[in-house]
């Protein structure tokens, strides 16, 4: 399953679907657009998903991700999640920060549903 992640200037992260539903096994991505049309930031952005308490993910607790704008001011990339090996109701952290700066920009705590693998 892919989890869309937009931004905008002074906008919350739009996290699609939230919460996310999947099962045993399947893969997870996070892909991640922002758009700085309206003025703000040149600098590279930082992308973290993290999980506070357990990951349905094996090991990984959390994962960032640089992204620079392209020819025009928008920034696309992708966190690999890799496939759910834990069935729960986790509740996950999604970050972004100015990567020169390191100033917070937005903090949203979407949920990620992990069904046992059905029979």
């Amino acid at each position: 399953m892919n989890i869309s992640v937009s931004g905008r200037t002074r906008k919350p992260l739009e996290i699609h679907p939230d919460p996310a539903t999947v099962s045993v096994g399947e893969n997870v991505a996070w892909e991640l657009y922002y758009d700085a049309r309206d003025g703000q930031p040149a600098d590279p952005l930082l992308w973290t998903v993290y999980f506070n308490t357990g990951s349905p993910f094996g090991e990984w607790e959390n994962r960032t991700v640089e992204t620079k704008p392209g020819a025009n001011p928008e920034y696309k990339g992708r966190i690999e999640g890799g496939p759910a090996s834990s069935a729960g109701d986790y509740k996950y952290g999604v970050r972004l920060q100015n990567g020169r700066t390191k100033e917070l920009l937005c903090d949203d705590d979407p949920r990620l549903i992990v069904r046992p693998r059905s029979r």
